[in-house]
């Protein structure tokens, strides 16, 4: 009979779409996705205070004829929403271990939040996403060993304490 363990940590990517010029304004949405036995989504909603949906019930249709609509999914700036998806997976993380990223765990991007033991590497995960932010794309696919190195490091602080 195999014995099935379950997982101790979890990777979380916001997938963030900006609304430039849109109706409506400028809005950020996002995606919370992550993957166990199954690929899963969860759209990052806040709830607005009567105040807020009263005002945006003059300039936006929907909530002015839903005037007690009270959740949307658009948030005023990045920051904002990468707050509320942060709270949303320390409420319903289901590990001790995650951590939340934007875009995917696969590459080196910018981590957002963390608890277990990703949190003492957040320091070397940021250095790392920032370096190779700056690195062009034509350097990256002409520099090989360079490509190799930073994905060997990306790969090594993504994996638990005991596989490091």
């Amino acid at each position: 009979m195999k014995e099935t363990t379950q997982p101790t940590s979890q990777v979380y990517s916001l997938d963030v779409l900006w609304w430039g010029v849109s109706a409506g304004g400028r809005h950020y949405t996002g995606e919370i996705c992550w993957q166990d036995a199954s690929y899963h989504k969860h759209e990052v909603e806040r709830h607005l205070t009567l105040r807020e949906a009263k005002a945006l019930g003059d300039t936006q249709f929907i909530l002015w004829t839903e005037r007690f609509s009270r959740t949307t999914n658009r948030f005023d700036s990045l920051e904002q929403l990468e707050r509320a998806a942060a709270r949303w997976v320390r409420k319903n993380a289901a590990v001790p271990n995650w951590l939340l990223i934007k875009h995917d765990g696969h590459n080196p991007n910018r981590p957002i939040a963390a608890k277990g033991w990703y949190v003492q590497r957040l320091p070397a995960m940021r250095a790392l996403a920032k370096a190779w932010d700056k690195v062009p794309d034509g350097v990256r696919q002409s520099n090989r060993e360079l490509w190799d190195a930073v994905y060997e490091t990306w790969r090594k602080l993504m994996e638990p304490p005991d596989k490091a």
